[in-house]
């Protein structure tokens, strides 16, 4: 039973407050983790880089200026997927879903 509720997919979300962008990706990607009945599944982790110094310290190690910026980690994998400066709708996020096995 402990294997139903391992958590498969980590999502870190580097944005700010103050970006409606980011604010769209956010919503997006916890209304497709919702429909798709992945709440103890998927772990979103959401950063802001103007408040946190420790999420604006991740965030220059990536090497990027874009914003918002996600990682989506698979946990059994390793493999990475990311995501720089859009809110993709949240049927992408349920593609990327499908695509790892997580849903039908």
């Amino acid at each position: 039973m402990a294997e139903e509720n391992k958590t498969l997919m980590e999502i870190r979300v580097y944005g700010k407050e103050t970006c409606g962008i980011c604010a769209e990706l956010k919503t997006n990607i916890k209304n497709s983790i919702k429909e798709n009945g992945l709440v103890e599944k998927i772990k979103l982790i959401e950063l802001d880089i103007e408040k946190d110094p420790n999420a604006l310290a991740e965030y220059a190690m990536i090497g990027t200026n874009k914003v918002p910026y996600a990682l989506f980690k698979d946990l059994a994998t390793g493999s990475v997927n990311r995501c720089a400066g859009l809110a993709l709708p949240a049927v992408y996020f349920s593609n990327i879903f499908k695509t790892k096995g997580y849903i039908l």
